[in-house]
C-alpha cells in the first residue's frame, strides 16, 4: 500500500499539472506549461507562415488587395526587374571604370549610377503606381541624394571623367541602413522619365556619408518591383 503521504505528493503534483478544464499540462521552457497536443498546431502555423514569408511577392499583391486599393479588378502581379546595368565612379581615379566590381560605393568623391526598368514599355492608358529600388548593403551612412540622370552610360565604360557629358538634377533622397533598403520611387520620376527607354538615377552624398551596396556582380544586387495597372 502507497504511504499516505506518497499518495498526497503524488495528487498534488498532478492538481499543479492540471489546468481548471481537467487537461493534462506539459513543461514549455518558454511560456512554463502549454496543453499537451498544443505544439503540432503551434508547428503547423510555423509552417504556414514559413511559407508566406518564402514568397513575399505574394504578400504584396495579397496586401494590396486586402486594402481594396484596386476595386472590383484583380490587382495586378508584381513586375520584377534584376541584372540592370550599375556602377559608380570615383573622382580620385577619373579614368577607371567599376562596373565590374562586386559592390557599389557612395562617398565624397564616388558616385552609383544605376540603371531603371524600361518605363517605355508601359502601355498607353496604363499607370504606374509603383516602383520600389531595393538595395542590399553593407555600410549605411546618410543621408543619401537620389538625382535623375539626363545622357547615355553603360557600366563597362562610365568614368569620372566621361561623368561629366551626364547631367543630374534632385530629385528625393533616404536614409540608409545596413541590410535591405527599399526605396519608393514613383513620386520622385519625372515626367520625361516615363517616356524613357533607359532611364538612370545616381546615387550621391553631399557631405563624408558612405555607403556600401551590393552589385549585380556582387549576387544580391538592385532589384526594381513594377506595379503596373493597365
Amino acid at each position: 500500500m502507497m504511504n499516505p503521504l506518497l499518495r498526497s505528493c503524488a495528487l498534488l503534483v498532478v492538481l499543479l499539472l492540471t489546468d481548471s478544464c481537467g487537461v493534462l499540462l506539459a513543461p514549455n521552457p518558454e511560456f512554463g506549461f502549454d496543453p499537451i497536443g498544443s505544439g503540432s498546431e503551434s508547428e503547423s502555423a510555423s509552417e504556414s507562415g514559413s511559407e508566406s514569408e518564402s514568397d513575399p511577392d505574394s504578400v504584396l499583391v495579397e496586401d494590396l488587395a486586402s486594402t481594396g486599393e484596386c476595386g472590383s479588378q484583380p490587382c495586378p502581379d508584381p513586375i520584377v526587374i534584376v541584372g540592370l546595368e550599375d556602377t559608380y565612379t570615383d573622382n580620385l581615379l577619373e579614368w577607371q571604370t567599376f562596373g565590374d566590381q562586386p559592390t557599389l560605393l557612395v562617398d565624397d568623391h564616388k558616385d552609383i549610377f544605376l540603371r531603371l526598368p524600361d518605363l517605355a514599355s508601359i502601355p498607353d492608358g496604363a499607370w504606374l503606381e509603383s516602383l520600389t529600388l531595393t538595395l542590399y548593403c553593407a555600410r549605411a551612412d546618410g543621408p543619401i541624394q537620389i538625382r535623375a540622370v539626363g545622357g547615355s552610360w553603360d557600366e563597362a565604360t562610365l568614368t569620372a571623367a566621361g561623368e561629366s557629358s551626364l547631367w543630374t538634377w534632385y530629385m528625393g533622397w533616404f536614409q540608409p541602413r545596413v541590410g535591405e533598403n527599399v526605396i519608393e520611387l514613383v513620386d520622385m520620376l519625372e515626367s520625361w522619365q516615363l517616356g524613357q527607354s533607359e532611364p538612370s538615377i545616381e546615387l550621391r552624398t553631399a557631405s563624408d556619408n558612405r555607403l556600401i551596396c551590393y552589385s549585380r556582380e556582387g549576387g544580391i544586387g538592385p532589384r526594381f518591383t513594377m506595379i503596373v495597372h493597365e
